[in-house]
């Protein structure tokens, strides 16, 4: 064996003198340089509107979120959490995210998700199972993504996800004619869930609004009453829990619609519109609310404000393609009647081609059926 010469080092070592013994303090700067940094490319978008980079996140339950950081290892409560890039994750991932159809992206995220879940791997195998439930809701189909969470809760009890589960199952009911009384069963299960099982307070007070709105979904609750309970909810969350505060701002405003309080509704509507921390179903309600302001504004003398309205419900179809599909529905469905009202350049058009997305992307939904 040819060895070097015995003045070789590698570079970027510390250099010895050969006559003196190396001390502890030597040792440890020697093994720190020597030592492979793994890159920390992670980021934690928080319900609060601020991001954490240049992080590595080790774990996420319903408890608590793990990351490490220049600082060392650091944790918070999962509530707090709104989004994760996990660079793991995309690497996992990566045929699931470049696949070329919504079919084939859902096989690969749940072959992927079986795949760890065996390995086991149960941080990465989560993060499988809840983008096959969110693409399953995107697409429309409700049944498919609700057996994936009901895997998700056999396997993965504990997956930092369950939450974000129970609200898209609930958003789901809540956006249909006759899905009351599922919703006031899930948003019971939701909560007694997170009471029993020490869930961070997010979650609860997020279980006690699904609850507020199944009644009122159902008719058990009236104008004045709903607006009542969504306060008392609002001065328990206010300041504490935002994304919780931004879904019960939005209810009040949507009743006050409703009541054709117009400029308090557009007020609270555009305020959340502008919020960076708001996440997709707060943020296209919000436009969809505006939508509905200017609608109710315009009249045969002045239509300028269909237009307003039509701009407002085409940025919930084009620009939240995460929200609720009853919520976009809804939106292309309102853009169309707009765009009657509106009479503008091309206006007929332009609603004849808005009736067809709304047939093609959202055929089942209550909103196709009218138009």
């Amino acid at each position: 064996m040819i060895r070097p010469p015995a003045r070789a080092r590698p570079t970027g070592f510390p250099q010895q003198d050969s006559r003196r013994p190396m001390n502890k303090l030597s040792i440890l700067c020697l093994l720190a340089v020597a030592a492979p940094v793994a890159a920390q490319n992670d980021r934690i978008y928080w319900v609060d509107g601020t991001v954490t980079e240049k992080v590595t996140v080790t774990d996420f339950d319903l408890t608590q979120i793990k990351y490490k950081s220049r600082n060392g290892d650091e944790s918070a409560s999962s509530d707090r959490v709104a989004r994760l890039e996990v660079e793991k994750v995309q690497d996992e991932y990566k045929r699931a995210y470049g696949a070329a159809t919504d079919q084939d992206r859902y096989n690969n995220f749940m072959g992927k998700a079986e795949e760890l879940i065996n390995k086991p791997d149960l941080f990465l195998a989560q993060f499988g199972l809840i983008e096959a439930i969110r693409l399953q809701m995107t697409v429309g189909q409700p049944a498919e993504g609700f057996a994936v969470f009901d895997k998700m809760l056999k396997e993965l009890p504990q997956s930092g996800f369950i939450p974000e589960g129970y609200r898209l199952k609930l958003q789901y009911y809540l956006g249909t004619k006759t899905g009351a009384p599922s919703a006031k069963t899930v948003a019971a299960t939701y909560a007694k869930e997170a009471a029993q099982n020490g869930w961070p307070n997010g979650y609860v007070h997020e279980a006690s609004f699904y609850e507020i709105m199944a009644e009122a979904a159902g008719g058990q609750l009236q104008p004045d009453a709903l607006v009542g309970k969504l306060k008392s909810l609002q001065s328990q969350v206010e300041g504490g829990f935002p994304a919780v505060a931004n879904q019960v701002r939005l209810q009040i405003a949507n009743v006050q619609l409703g009541a054709k309080q117009l400029d308090e509704a557009r007020k609270i509507f555009e305020d959340l519109s502008k919020l960076p921390s708001a996440d997709e179903a707060t943020l296209a309600g919000a436009q969809l609310g505006l939508g509905h302001v200017y609608f109710e504004q315009g009249d045969p003398a002045n239509t300028e404000p269909y237009r307003a309205a039509l701009l407002a419900f085409l940025r919930v179809y084009l620009m939240h393609k995460e929200a609720p599909p009853s919520t976009r529905a809804e939106a292309l469905y309102y853009a169309a009647e707009a765009c009657d009202k509106w009479r503008g350049p091309d206006a007929a058009a332009m609603a004849r081609r808005l009736r067809g997305y709304l047939r093609r992307d959202f055929g089942d939904s209550e909103w196709a059926k009218r138009g």
